[in-house]
């Protein structure tokens, strides 16, 4: 499970290569073919929906963090942003610290009511399993992803399934049959006999790029669909959880928070007698160049949510039920003559 840590400082732990992240389906045993990994990729977007979404979207991190953000500027690598999070967030973290808050204006690549746990792999490219794009109550229809990814999955073990027991260290036969409900043990099995082959053009480079095309061919024949699942929480941007997760790239950094009240900082002073707050904020403003604000983790909140609503707009509070809901309360209210 992603942890509040790899959440704050993208942990390099949290990172796998495409070659383990790609067959990491155990869970197939309870959820199916949802537990199989989708890209949420740039490229693959762009194809799907040439026009970008943008917004203004928030990252939480430390000041070590933030000189990694700070290089990621107009790349494709992904990263994992909000709209809301509770404010006890912005100034400690899990295992690691907070303090620094970055207002960026980034390209959406999928906006979530709730953490999705997406993760990167080492080229920076993002990935979440099929489960959670279902909503946090599991309330959208996933089936013809479902069913595309099981005939995917299906053909792709026919073809290379049999090549991978080839070069596996241990020679086996090759499964007969192969029933669908097991298609994720068959795939975890594909994954670790194929990494044992070397060479300039494996099977596993196969797989892979036929996966991920396989794929994309599953977006575009859902992409009406698949839109309003990577961008619906756009019109609304307020969550019951403790964050929202929006994966976007692309971005540029607009002003930098400095949590005053957070733990984070150190009292310390440095040679030329900072302490460490003061430090980061004269290597934001002087050398980085960028607008740096020190504030409390409860005003930044509120400056958060202001931002969030402001460019939800009036498509955010159509689309609230609660909104609708009080409207049609003072409606009948009225028609029965009571305030």
């Amino acid at each position: 499970m992603k942890t509040f840590k790899g959440y704050l400082s993208e942990d390099m732990k949290w990172q796998q290569s495409l070659s383990t992240k790609l067959f990491d389906v155990g869970q197939g045993s309870s959820i199916g073919f949802e537990a199989f990994w989708m890209p949420l990729s740039s490229s693959i977007m762009k194809r799907i929906w040439p026009k970008e979404v943008r917004a203004t979207v928030f990252h939480v991190t430390n000041e070590l963090g933030y000189r990694k953000i700070i290089k990621m500027q107009g790349k494709k690598a992904g990263i994992s942003a909000f709209f809301e999070m509770r404010p006890n967030y912005f100034g400690q973290g899990i295992q690691t610290s907070g303090g620094v808050v970055l207002e960026l204006d980034a390209n959406i690549l999928g906006a979530f009511n709730q953490d999705v746990m997406s993760a990167p792999d080492t080229s920076g490219r993002r990935w979440i399993q099929l489960s959670f794009m279902k909503g946090r109550f599991g309330e959208k229809d996933l089936s013809k992803y479902s069913k595309g990814l099981q005939d995917l999955v299906g053909r792709l073990l026919k073809k290379y399934l049999p090549q991978a027991y080839e070069v596996a260290p241990t020679r086996q036969e090759p499964p007969k049959t192969m029933q669908k409900g097991r298609y994720y043990i068959h795939w975890m099995n594909l994954g670790i006999f194929a990494a044992q082959q070397k060479g300039k053009k494996t099977i596993l480079q196969n797989v892979i790029k036929e996966y991920m095309d396989g794929v994309e061919d599953i977006y575009k024949r859902n992409a009406n669909h698949l839109r309003g699942l990577m961008t619906d929480y756009l019109n609304l941007r307020r969550t019951e959880e403790s964050w929202d997760e929006i994966i976007a790239n692309d971005f540029t950094i607009k002003k930098v928070f400095g949590i005053d009240d957070s733990s984070n900082w150190s009292d310390t002073e440095d040679a030329y007698g900072q302490n460490e707050f003061d430090a980061f904020r004269d290597e934001v403003r002087i050398e980085d160049k960028l607008k740096f604000q020190p504030i409390s983790r409860n005003d930044l909140e509120h400056y958060i949510r202001e931002v969030a609503q402001k460019e939800a707009g009036e498509a955010q509070r159509k689309s609230n039920p609660a909104d609708d809901l009080a409207k049609r309360q003072a409606e009948v209210l009225k028609a029965i003559g009571k305030k």
